[in-house]
């Protein structure tokens, strides 16, 4: 029977395929844990792959005698990552965007290996900065509200100085001028919040 591995650094494969994962990673990616597992049914040391996680993503790497083959999932991309003990074989199930993947492992590294994925995930969300909402910022009317894309959304009638200002320059025309200017910015409220 095929003996499986794991890895809990660069350092645990052979310095083949330890150079060969280390092209692969980026300049700050980080190593985390390392599993051999199989793609297919059949139990020989040709089909092994490895199956690495990093702090950015899920790796499945196959270094052969002449070909070399990888293929990465990102953790954002990850919807589920599940872990089946059957009698014989062990499974890991990797679903999300665009992926669809089993792996086979005759170990109980498989458990660990998605236990890990799933604290990474954790962890990788926790670090991301919340979404901050509009704010109005202190002595500002409510017509000067800023987005934070750095533009900011018009007031739905216009500001009200200027309202103010129109209605002392132009007192004889009775308003008619607030008007106008009142429909002009409520033209540019709907033209600001349509796009967006």
């Amino acid at each position: 029977m095929v003996t499986l591995h794991e890895y809990s650094s660069l350092s645990d494969f052979d310095s083949t395929r330890r150079d060969a994962l280390a092209s692969l990673l980026y300049s700050d990616e980080e190593f985390i844990y390392g599993i051999d597992v199989y793609d297919a049914m059949f139990m020989t040391k040709k089909r092994a792959s490895k199956l690495v996680l990093t702090d950015r993503r899920v790796i499945e790497f196959k270094r052969g005698f002449i070909k070399e083959s990888s293929k990465d999932f990102s953790l954002e991309d990850i919807a589920s990552i599940e872990y089946d003990k059957g009698y014989v074989m062990r499974k890991i199930t990797i679903e999300g965007q665009g992926i669809s993947k089993d792996f086979q492992s005759l170990e109980d590294y498989g458990k660990t290996f998605v236990t890990a994925v799933r604290e990474q995930m954790q962890r990788n969300a926790d670090d991301r900065e919340p979404i901050e909402a509009p704010t109005v910022e202190s002595g500002s009317t409510a017509g000067d509200v800023t987005s934070t894309s750095g533009g900011s959304i018009p007031s739905k009638f216009g500001s009200i100085k200027i309202h103010v200002i129109i209605l002392i320059l132009t007192f004889w025309t009775f308003g008619f001028m607030n008007l106008v200017y009142a429909g002009y910015g409520y033209y540019k409220f709907k033209n600001a919040t349509s796009a967006e």
